[in-house]
Parts: structure tokens; sequence; C-alpha cells
């Protein structure tokens, strides 16, 4: 079965440089990344037949096990949320057999240190320009939706009208087109699962096929500060807290872990 949180050929590959892989296993752990397919996975019969020769299916299962148990073994030492998945039982038809990675996304933080000191190098001299949105002449924000409450509120928000079904908004991956708004066109990007990988790789479609001046990302804000209550009801807006419709610019994103905690007494 796919997995929605498939890690896709590039992010795989940044993935493998942050473990202590030696040059002969990176080397071979591209080539099975050269083999995924559009779902970034890839089928055995397809390894076997590229990487293993003319090996035996028992010898060519032992060899793919003993190179996912290398991966995932110095993946979990370095403390890296990153794993090798195959799926079916060795028994199992080579062709319905497949492979796959998963984890999260590393996304570094900002680099800003030529900004920061830009003031003072041009002596507080700053000109002022408008930003570049690419050489198109369109300018594109994407809205991301993890659910179909999400996605159908989006598009009756935009497109009130019942039977004005958004048409599709073609590139690398299709989007909803919500129309012009503001000055912008508003393309809906759904995602088919939640959590972190699955959105940083839908952000990166949009990006190749509209580069988009922004990306949106719809959702309940899970872990924003809500409004405090008074004794008497009333709510009250403190600093920091948020109201449902604010934007919120996060920092670099990681996966919730869903942990049942017992309370010690």
């Amino acid at each position: 079965m796919k997995s929605p949180n498939a890690l896709n050929a590039y992010f795989t590959s940044k993935a493998l440089q942050r473990i202590n892989l030696t040059k002969k296993e990176l080397e071979e752990a591209k080539k099975l990344i050269g083999l995924f397919e559009h779902d970034n996975r890839v089928n055995f019969q397809k390894i076997r037949e590229e990487l293993f020769g003319l090996l035996e299916i028992t010898t060519a299962n032992n060899e793919l096990n003993r190179f996912v148990g290398i991966i995932n073994k110095k993946a979990e030492e370095a403390g890296i949320p990153f794993k090798c998945y195959i799926t079916g039982d060795e028994k199992t038809e080579a062709a319905e057999r497949w492979v796959w990675f998963e984890g999260t996304i590393a996304m570094p933080n900002a680099q800003t240190n030529d900004l920061n000191g830009l003031e003072k190098k041009t002596g507080g001299k700053i000109i002022e320009q408008k930003a570049y949105y690419g050489d198109s002449t369109e300018k594109v924000v994407v809205i991301l939706t993890f659910n179909l409450h999400e996605k159908d509120a989006m598009i009756n928000k935009f497109l009130p009208i019942s039977y004005n079904v958004p048409s599709a908004y073609p590139g690398e991956i299709d989007g909803l087109n919500l129309g012009e708004h503001g000055g912008f066109r508003v393309v809906l990007l759904h995602c088919p699962g939640q959590g972190s990988t699955i959105s940083q790789q839908r952000a990166y479609s949009a990006w190749n096929s509209w580069k988009p001046v922004a990306v949106c990302s719809v959702g309940i804000g899970y872990g924003a500060i809500p409004k405090k209550e008074k004794e008497d009801g009333e709510k009250r807006k403190e600093e920091g807290e948020q109201n449902i419709g604010d934007v919120l610019i996060s920092e670099p994103k990681s996966r919730i872990i869903y942990t049942k905690i017992n309370r010690v007494i």
C-alpha cells in the first residue's frame, strides 16, 4: 500500500547525508534512490534486476534486508527520525513488494547574517524596492489543506456559489483554481495526509509548479496559545495569544509524537 508520508528522492538523499554511512553505503543508497517511481517508492523486482543482477531471490532478499538494517540502525544511532520500510513477506512475489523511506524533514533556520548587517554596511541608507515574484506575470498564493472539512471550507469561502466547482490549475502537481483575489491567483492544494513530511513535500511541489509568493497552511493551529477566560466567562486577549484567523509564521516544524503519559502520584 502506498504511504502518503514516503519521502521523495531529494529529501531521502538529504536525510541519508545526515547519518554516518560509509562512502560505499551512500553510493549504494543513491543507486536505490535513482530507482524511485512517481509515488516515491521502488519495486523490489526492479531493485533485484538493477542492483543485484542475477542473484537468487533468497540471496537478494538477504542483501536488501542487510542494507535496510544498516540504514535504520545508523539513523537510530544518530538520533534522526528516518527509516526505510519494506512491504510484504519475503515469500511474496517480488513484483508485489515495495521499498520506501519515511522521516522528518530537517528544515534549517534561515541564515540572515548578511541582512542583519546590511544597515550598518550601507550607513543606514536602505533603498526600498518591490519584491521579485519570479518571471511569471501572475502572482500565485497557495493554500494547503489537510482534511476534507478544511478543503470544503476554503472552496466555500472563495467560491460561495455551490455550483461553481473550481477547475484544475496544472503544474508539477494539479491544484484547484480558486480565482483571483486582491491581485493574486489563489490555488488550493489538498494534502492526502497529515504531518510535516507530506506538507513540506506538497509545498516543494507547489514551488516547482507555480513559484508562489506565499504558501499558507490552513488548520486549527494545534499548539497555539488560546484565549484565557476570566471567572465570569469573558475572554481576554493577552500578548502572545492567538485568535482564529490569525496568520502564524512558524519556525522549522517537527512531527507531533502522540504519547499517553500517565500521571505519577
